[in-house]
């Protein structure tokens, strides 16, 4: 969500990383020793090993110490890890609830929930700060989608690659159709890859989040590939190369590719256009480093497709059972309801 070198409350977002590994390498090491004891002491509840209580002051001072670092500093990025009763609400409100990394318990006194930094961190981490810097927050999301473009870019270096990182409106008759967040052309190969970029906020717990941002995904990368190939189909793609100042004497292969920042294939939406390659930025990197080195658009395609396969055949056949008194309750999920009355439509019993 954040660079590394982007600044936000006055300091570089790596900071909050750097404290965060203190933090998680604190919370791996206390759960190897609770571990052990446990093996030692059978009887003893595993809760009561897990969840520790440290002094404030001398929790922020070890690790400034341990840091290296000023600790008035080191208080001041803690201060986006701790829920507290001034920011209860903040972090509770409806269901985008994360898991705390820290708890204050008093004003002296923290509590350490091992679960808090198990469980992505950087889903409170991140909530904290957007509101805590609102300002910093909208100006680095500002920057957020030119940032991605820059590492894509960087994944296309040799000379057969050729690419656009500039956005590129299609108009027609003075109106804004639809646009191309980024272009690579392989000239080996004459393909020509046109993508179109969705960065989306985590959605966490919140699975009304999640089902919303599921059918916007869908359907709006649905309308741009639909604009997309409408628009070629009258002006051809040649003309598209010329926009693109990518030059070739045949008309080359046109690949789209829909591609999501962290997901793409959300469960209950599967109305995905077959036109195009949906991706999430995890597995379009993993395709360019495990595939070839000479590896054509196509043969990145047909990586990307396969994985897709594999995921969807572990999956197949998956259901959840639910005991309802003496009744066990079968759900085998197809797809979201969009309101309580599809309820009952979207399980077997």
């Amino acid at each position: 969500m954040i660079g590394p070198d982007d600044v936000i409350g006055s300091r570089p977002f790596s900071r909050y990383i750097e404290v965060l590994s203190v933090l998680s390498g604190q919370s791996q090491k206390h759960i190897a020793f609770a571990a052990i004891l446990k093996a030692r002491y059978p009887s003893v509840h595993i809760r009561n090993l897990l969840t520790t209580h440290r002094q404030r002051e001398s929790f922020v001072e070890s690790v400034a110490r341990y840091m290296g670092a000023d600790r008035s500093e080191i208080e001041a990025i803690l201060s986006s890890f701790i829920l507290t009763g001034d920011n209860l609400d903040l972090h509770t409100v409806g269901g985008t609830t994360a898991w705390a990394p820290l708890v204050q318990a008093s004003k002296d006194t923290l509590i350490l929930p091992m679960y808090g930094l198990d469980i992505n961190p950087f889903l409170f981490l991140l909530t904290d700060l957007r509101h805590r810097y609102e300002a910093d927050w909208f100006r680095v999301a500002n920057n957020r989608e030119r940032r991605w473009i820059e590492e894509i870019d960087r994944l296309f270096v040799e000379p057969r690659w050729q690419t656009h990182g500039r956005n590129l409106r299609l108009r027609e008759g003075g109106k804004a159709v639809t646009d191309i967040d980024f272009a690579v052309f392989e000239r080996q190969a004459n393909e020509l890859a046109l993508f179109q970029l969705k960065w989306q906020h985590p959605v966490g717990l919140d699975n009304r989040g999640r089902r919303s941002a599921g059918k916007n995904l869908v359907e709006e990368s649905n309308r741009w590939i639909t604009a997309v190939m409408s628009w070629l189909e009258r002006h051809g793609v040649e003309e598209l190369m010329r926009r693109l100042e990518f030059q070739t004497s045949i008309t080359p292969t046109v690949h789209l590719f829909v591609l999501g920042r962290y997901h793409i294939h959300l469960t209950g939406f599967d109305q995905r256009d077959p036109q195009a390659v949906w991706s999430d930025w995890a597995h379009f990197q993993w395709a360019l480093a495990e595939g070839p080195k000479t590896a054509t658009i196509s043969q990145i395609t047909s990586m990307l497709q396969t994985k897709i396969d594999q995921s969807r055949s572990k999956k197949a056949g998956e259901s959840i059972m639910i005991p309802v008194g003496d009744i066990a309750v079968l759900l085998n999920p197809t797809k979201v309801p969009r309101d309580p009355a599809e309820l009952v439509d979207s399980s077997s019993v």
